[in-house]
Formats: C-alpha cells, sequence, structure tokens
C-alpha cells in the first residue's frame, strides 16, 4: 500500500536530537518500497548526524521527499540509492540546508547500487563549507530543473568512483549560486565514467 508522512503545512516540526541512526528510512535495500512520500515537514537537527543519511531511501519504486524544509549538522541530507529494483525518486519543493560539516546535502547512487530516474526541482538546495550540495556517484537519468544550489563548495559535484558511472542526465536552469569553488564540477576517478550529461540555460 502507498503510505505517506505527512505533516500540516507550515505548522509540523520534527526536532531530531540525536546523532543517529536516520530519522527517515525508507527501504533496507531488500525490499522494494513503492509510492512512499515524506512531505510537508519541517525538520531541525540540534545535535550533528554522522554515519549515514537524515533521510534514506533503498531499492524503492515512487518514492521521494516533497515540501520539507531541514536545517542541521548532518553528513547527508537525503540518501538515493539503489537496488535491483530502484526505480524513480522525487525530491520537489524542498529547501535543504546543512551545517559546515556535511559531506554533501543529497546523495546519488554509491556502491550498493545504481540509482535511476532521479527528479529533483523547484528546490534550494545549501550545502557546506567543505561539502556538495548534490553528489551524483553513481547513477543515470537524474533530471534536475528550477534549482538553486547556495553555498557549498561544490554545488553539483559529479564523481564517480572506479566501476561507476554517472549517464544520461539533464540539467535545466540549475544555478550554482554562491559556491566558493565550483558551480558544477565534474571529475571521474580512474575507471569512472561520466557520459551523456546535458545542460540547459
Amino acid at each position: 500500500f502507498p503510505v505517506t508522512i505527512l505533516g500540516g503545512t507550515g505548522v509540523t516540526t520534527i526536532t531530531y536530537k540525536g546523532f543517529g541512526p536516520s530519522l527517515f528510512t525508507i527501504g533496507d535495500g531488500m525490499t522494494n518500497p513503492n509510492n512512499v512520500f515524506i512531505r510537508d515537514l519541517l525538520i531541525v537537527v540540534t545535535n550533528r548526524l554522522t554515519g549515514g543519511a537524515l533521510i534514506s531511501i533503498k531499492n524503492g519504486h515512487n518514492c521521494g521527499v516533497e515540501k520539507v524544509r531541514v536545517f542541521g549538522d548532518y553528513d547527508i541530507c537525503v540518501g538515493l540509492y539503489g537496488g535491483p529494483e530502484q526505480f524513480i525518486y522525487k525530491i520537489q519543493n524542498c529547501d535543504l540546508s546543512p551545517g559546515v560539516n556535511s559531506f554533501a546535502t543529497i546523495l546519488i547512487g554509491d556502491s550498493t547500487g545504481f540509482v535511476q530516474d532521479v527528479f529533483i526541482t523547484d528546490s534550494v538546495i545549501a550545502g557546506g563549507a567543505s561539502s556538495a550540495g548534490v553528489f551524483l556517484q553513481n547513477c543515470g537519468g537524474v533530471y534536475m530543473s528550477n534549482v538553486d544550489v547556495v553555498g557549498a563548495k561544490k554545488g553539483i559535484a559529479i564523481m564517480p568512483l572506479a566501476g561507476q558511472k554517472v549517464q544520461g542526465s539533464f540539467f535545466s536552469q540549475v544555478l550554482g549560486d554562491t559556491c566558493t569553488e565550483d558551480g558544477f564540477f565534474i571529475e571521474p576517478a580512474a575507471g569512472g565514467k561520466v557520459t551523456d550529461c546535458n545542460f540547459i540555460g
């Protein structure tokens, strides 16, 4: 059955005081959750979250985060992970702001699996002084439109590791605003591959 974690628009606040694990975990990499969304929340992280993502989605089908505002210090705000049945993740109308020590505000793919068909739209994504706003590591079919990435060391980092790839992705009206080093940064590691990325406007 579809599941939605839904707050009252503008009135529901979750204060997360723990050091881990994730606040929300959708899927465990083995099961295939369908149509699960987190919507209409303000999340405030008061202690630094280390060792994982505040919101973690694994091997999901049509899952995501919509109209969510996050403030606080974490390694990763939203971690989008693959799996044998993963297909379609969405981040829409969000305002995501990290602390200074964050690794990435949004991570797409890692060594556990390739992520496909990710839609990030109409959002403001901040980054920490030493982090990426959006980190594409092992994924394809990422569609970003009407997105402002602010204050990160690297706004959009496309950095697959050995044996990983980032391919077939589209960036339309995406701004790397006030990033301290690079708005867009593309650097595959030896054995990593970046192909067919399209930048429009």
